[in-house]
């Protein structure tokens, strides 16, 4: 019977995929920057040094 494999299947690929909780995890850690006060205050100076 082949419904047995495409269910095995479907249900494979169902368990593949990361759940919301592991997606926003990875969506926090790809995107965080961490600026420190030097940082922006040199972004500042280089605006100004192009003006």
């Amino acid at each position: 019977m082949l419904v047995v494999p495409y269910a095995l299947d479907l249900l494979a690929r169902e368990a593949a995929k990361p759940t919301r909780a592991e997606m926003a995890t990875r969506l926090e850690r790809e995107t965080r920057t961490e600026l420190s006060t030097t940082d922006i205050l040199d972004a500042i100076e280089d605006g100004r040094d192009r003006h």
